[in-house]
């Protein structure tokens, strides 16, 4: 855990608890395993109070031409109106076998605020050519943005996947970025956190949900119980059967074929423009899109945004009975 703060001027100060106020970030990041927790929660005392636990679930086997992406969840502390910055790299090695990671952070307990989620693609050097680093964030809605979580015990914030690819153009003098991700809040599955299963045994745990009404809820987890897959509790005490919905790799792979659609867009309606297009757009069980629309345009007209959305329509993601239809959201960036 790092506290940083900037003022104005061109060297990073690190600062004490008494100084540790607004306009400064606290850097938080995972425990690969149970024994390092005990660390995580050493480096976080005496300084922010005692501690408490916040899990992720997440989907990061991204593809990157210059480093490993990299999710970026920005929380406000209530308490004390102090913000921390929770970061997350895709280690190959922490990836369960069902394809996701368990990321547990120790932080301060409270009220929290979930600001932003976003998704940092790093640059580097690509043969020879220097490129800039990229960042996209996840659409949130302000409903889901306040949570408290007690001393001592965890709460699961979120699931969320992401699928990405980025490719030279043609000159080679610039990166094309693509990413897509998605989010919901659901109970974890056991299966991707076992190896935190002995250090969860023991405390009070919930998980965020949305409920019919679209409003968030917290539910108790209890880790020593685990029902039926096929007929999971509704009482807030059980798990999700393991995940047999779309997975953000298989994304990943069909995203490839929009690369060079969205390169024929902006040759017929953006010549020689470079900037970003952001999109959303809806898969259906079957994999077709069901629905797509550009939701901010900085390259050219209405006409490249229509080009942009005709592609994005001609996806097919293969079929996913269990994932129902799920919302994405993604950007291209020439």
């Amino acid at each position: 855990m790092k506290q940083l703060c900037f003022r104005m001027l061109p060297a990073i100060l690190l600062l004490t608890s008494a100084q540790l106020f607004n306009g400064c970030v606290t850097n938080v990041y995972p425990a690969e395993n149970t024994d390092s927790i005990a660390q995580r929660t050493e480096d976080l005392a005496p300084e922010l109070g005692k501690p408490a636990y916040i899990g992720i679930t997440a989907s990061l086997r991204l593809k990157s031409l210059t480093g490993d992406p990299i999710l970026i969840v920005n929380l406000r502390h209530k308490n004390t109106g102090k913000k921390l910055k929770i970061n997350a790299e895709a280690k190959p090695s922490l990836v369960t076998k069902d394809g996701f990671i368990p990321l547990l952070f120790v932080v301060p307990h409270g009220s929290y605020t979930l600001e932003t989620v976003e998704f940092y693609m790093p640059g580097g050097e690509v043969d020879g050519q220097r490129y800039k680093g990229t960042s996209t964030t996840i659409p949130l809605s302000n409903k889901f943005s306040g949570f408290q979580v007690e001393e001592g015990s965890f709460i699961h914030l979120l699931k969320i996947g992401a699928a990405s690819s980025q490719s030279k153009d043609m000159a080679g003098d610039s990166l094309q970025n693509s990413i897509q991700t998605i989010h919901t809040f659901e109970r974890p599955a056991p299966e991707t956190w076992e190896r935190f299963k002995g250090f969860l045994l023991s405390k009070s745990s919930y998980f965020l949900t949305r409920t019919p009404m679209d409003q968030l809820e917290r539910l108790k987890l209890d880790w020593s119980k685990n029902p039926d897959r096929r007929a999971p509790s509704a009482d807030g005490l059980g798990f999700e059967r393991p995940f047999n919905g779309r997975r953000a790799e298989s994304v990943n792979k069909t995203l490839e074929g929009l690369n060079s659609k969205a390169r024929e867009c902006q040759r017929a309606h953006a010549p020689q423009k470079k900037g970003r297009v952001t999109y959303t757009y809806i898969i259906s069980p079957d994999g077709a899109v069901a629905d797509a629309k550009v939701t901010e345009n900085r390259i050219a007209g209405l006409s490249f945004s229509d080009c942009i959305v005709a592609a994005v329509k001609t996806l097919k993601f293969g079929p996913a009975p269990d994932d129902n239809y799920s919302s994405w959201s993604g950007y291209l960036e020439f």
